[in-house]
């Protein structure tokens, strides 16, 4: 620490021990810089149609508007510096950070992502299914394209780009659990905080 005209030097602490929660030995204060850039990213999907999220979707394009893939790195040959600021969410707080917290309401299944949205269980299903998302011919599919409505209300309708080895209908079997409990209804998809579906659970 030394001394400095009688008196003790500041001892500095790096900022980010500062912002560790106390019981790692910081002092639990909030990191401004990840706050803002985790409400930027928040925004980014949320339905209004502000100016400078047109402008975000004109130069990256329409990716913006879903959870972003920390490995997905073809913009950066000409991303602006805040931008990737952004997409590096991840490296600031921990591996894969935001993407936890956030899940999708489905209703009228008009804008959600089968299996690239986090819309059921605990992942989105192409890391929960990898191999059935393998040969899916549906990948870039939204869940009212594979959901098929018919006289009984509905069903799911999975495209192939080969024929499933009988140990994969074990997975495909799988899949079915997870979607059940699932109901179409006419409340527009929406992307929630899992707190918030914490306290709508408890409330």
């Amino acid at each position: 620490m030394g001394k400095c005209e009688g008196g003790k030097k500041v001892c500095w602490v790096k900022w980010t021990t500062v912002c560790q929660p106390r019981s790692k030995g910081g002092l639990g204060v909030r990191n401004i810089k990840v706050v803002n850039l985790s409400l930027s990213r928040w925004r980014c999907l949320q339905p209004d149609q502000a100016l400078w999220k047109e402008v975000l979707r004109c130069k990256y394009g329409n990716r913006i508007y879903h959870l972003l893939n920390p490995n997905e790195h073809f913009w950066r040959s000409f991303a602006s510096r805040w931008w990737l600021d952004v997409v590096s969410l991840e490296e600031a707080v921990g591996l894969n950070w935001f993407n936890r917290e956030v899940m999708r309401k489905v209703g009228s299944e008009a804008n959600t992502r089968f299996w690239l949205d986090l819309w059921v269980g605990n992942a989105p299903l192409c890391l929960a299914f990898p191999r059935l998302f393998s040969i899916s011919s549906q990948k870039e599919a939204m869940v009212g394209d594979v959901w098929v409505v018919n006289e009984v209300g509905g069903a799911w309708s999975f495209l192939w780009r080969r024929n499933l080895f009988v140990w994969k209908g074990g997975l495909l079997e799988n899949l079915y659990v997870e979607l059940e409990g699932w109901v179409r209804t006419e409340r527009e998809d929406a992307w929630w905080w899992k707190l918030e579906e914490e306290r709508e659970i408890l409330g």
